[in-house]
């Protein structure tokens, strides 16, 4: 219950309430042919959508499992990929190099 009195008190605070969308599946997202935005493919109610977004976060919560997706590039990718799980606390530090956190 207290995350939820977190989140709801994060959404007023930020007057987030009209940017959320429950009950939705994200059924892929990727670059736009220009690599200007983000598209991501939406299902509710039975619709499918596609929307444009300049930044992407994936956030399922810490309860469920695990899971890296493997993406274009990632074999080449020389930094670390993290999944949020692999943290113990926050600590704020310099990058050693370029990194990318995945969570799904």
């Amino acid at each position: 219950m207290q995350t939820c009195e977190y989140i709801e008190s994060y959404a007023s605070h930020f007057d987030l309430h009209g940017d959320i969308q429950l009950n939705t599946a994200v059924k892929w997202i990727k670059r736009n042919d220009v690599d200007t935005k983000w598209q991501v493919c939406v299902i509710s109610t039975g619709k499918e959508e596609i929307k444009d977004f300049d930044r992407v976060v994936m956030c399922n919560g810490l309860t469920a499992k695990a899971m890296i997706p493997k993406f274009e590039g990632s074999d080449k990718f020389s930094g670390e990929i993290l999944h949020v799980q692999a943290f113990k606390e926050l600590v704020m530090r310099p990058p050693k190099h370029d990194k990318f956190i995945a969570e799904q």
